[in-house]
């Protein structure tokens, strides 16, 4: 399960230079996972968290490849935790 708003905020809050067009083609990445079983979409996520994601974003001086980072490992403060013992999915 992933809290689609709460991915785009701690992803804006760590790549504040993201548009909003390469934001949601990110969170489509992470969210839509197309590979053959569970162990190939673990690892896809794996690998964008440790090895991050590129995007290709003008920030002023043409189009070039950007980093984004899903995990703020150098400023940990900048990360979203939430913790929870019970999770309601569906209607109240």
């Amino acid at each position: 399960m992933v809290l689609e708003g709460r991915l785009r905020s701690s992803l804006l809050k760590i790549n504040p230079w993201l548009n909003d067009e390469n934001l949601h083609k990110i969170v489509r990445q992470l969210v839509l996972l197309d590979a053959a079983s569970v162990m190939e979409n673990n690892q896809a996520v794996h690998d964008a968290i440790v090895d991050y994601l590129s995007i290709e974003q003008d920030l002023g001086s043409g189009k070039k490849n950007q980093t984004v980072k899903i995990i703020d490992f150098d400023n940990p403060d900048n990360n979203d935790y939430l913790v929870v013992n019970q999770f309601r999915v569906g209607p109240a």
